[in-house]
């Protein structure tokens, strides 16, 4: 975002492209963040579960939609970040966060 003008309603955010989805990542989010479900990291617990394997932290989706948008605008700007989980992200999937200025809060 310029730091000159303020976003306008519709400008898209530039996109955050991400390696591919790894076990590894998923393991680091899992010591990181304390959060150790097994159906992120124990592809038997996941599978014994009716899923096909691991698969990622809703959170750590959350995590970087807030990196795409405090890679757009300043971190002291971003006042609240609501997320609605739609999908799995399997391992080995290369994900892509998007976004668009919905609402301009004028009050700032």
């Amino acid at each position: 975002m310029s730091g000159a003008r303020p976003p306008a309603v519709g400008e898209a955010l530039p996109p955050l492209a991400l390696p591919p989805l790894s076990r590894a990542t998923l393991a680091l989010y899992a010591g990181g963040s304390g959060d150790h479900i097994p159906l992120h990291i124990d592809s038997d617990f996941a599978r014994d579960a009716g899923h096909p394997d691991v698969f990622m932290h809703g959170m750590l989706g959350a995590a970087w939609l807030a990196r795409l948008l405090t890679q757009w605008a300043p971190q002291e700007g971003l006042r609240e970040l609501a997320v609605r989980f739609q999908a799995i992200a399997w391992p080995g999937e290369a994900l892509t966060a998007t976004g668009e200025v919905e609402a301009v809060d004028a009050a700032g």
